[in-house]
């Protein structure tokens, strides 16, 4: 089962795919540059706030995803109302010993390596195990490109942690430190491969992430002008009128 949910008397298959999804993307990770943008314009109209592992709590995402055991995530984040997705060989695992796969929004997806890198543009159906590339990064792109996003901006995606490990005060020993570089080594050059696929297959991707490396191969965009292109597509002709009794 792609996607699934615990309803209470078993687990149900779901989905949230989509050919064409005429919002943005919004893609953030927890690089020292997320430090940067200031969380209260993310959210809003045309666009779509995706939050990879621990930029939750800093970003409130309308989609969060975590392929990490629960237990390595703020346990809070369980309670929130917006979509969470974790991964499914992790569905029946608590969190500091409480049941979260009762939780409302809380779905967990199939993953599983890919036969070929080009699976990510390939694997469109509603019935798809996810890419699995041994981090979430690659399974997050997936399941945006999986619910139709064609335009994806990527925040706190510095994959560098030579200054800095995260946005945050958190800091990695020796040994960590020394895992996460090899990892952004392998996602940088990952990431280099995905972008030049990108026009063959309509998806246009962007930076977001300030000084990040990957702005010597991706077209680098403030993210207020992201927001405010989203905001632009507004309908400002909508006959809905407020309740007389709202306030401003």
């Amino acid at each position: 089962m792609p996607i699934s949910y615990n309803c209470g008397n078993g687990y149900i298959q779901t989905t949230f795919a989509r050919v064409n999804n005429d919002a943005a993307a919004f893609i953030c990770c927890s690089g020292p540059s997320l430090s940067l943008v200031n969380p209260k314009y993310l959210n809003g109209h045309n666009r779509v706030v995706f939050g990879l592992n621990s930029s939750y709590p800093y970003v409130t995402p309308d989609i969060w995803v975590g392929m990490d055991e629960p237990d390595g995530y703020p346990d809070d984040v369980y309670d929130q109302p917006f979509v969470k997705i974790m991964r499914a060989t992790h569905s029946e695992l608590t969190s500091r010993g409480r049941q979260i796969n009762n939780k409302w929004n809380m779905f967990y997806a199939s993953v599983q390596k890919p036969e070929s890198q080009d699976a990510i543009f390939n694997l469109k159906k509603n019935s798809v195990d996810f890419v699995w590339n041994n981090n979430g990064f690659a399974t997050m792109i997936h399941l945006a490109l999986w619910m139709g996003f064609k335009k994806l901006y990527l925040f706190g995606c510095d994959l560098d942690n030579s200054s800095k490990d995260y946005y945050n005060n958190v800091l990695l020993n020796d040994k960590q430190k020394s895992y996460s570089q090899r990892l952004y080594g392998e996602l940088f050059e990952w990431l280099q491969w995905f972008n030049s696929k990108c026009p063959d297959n309509n998806v246009k991707l962007y930076s977001c992430s300030k000084n990040s490396k990957i702005n010597s191969f991706l077209t680098y965009v403030d993210y207020m002008d992201a927001i405010k292109e989203c905001d632009s597509k507004v309908n400002l002709n909508s006959d809905i009128k407020r309740h007389p009794a709202a306030t401003d």
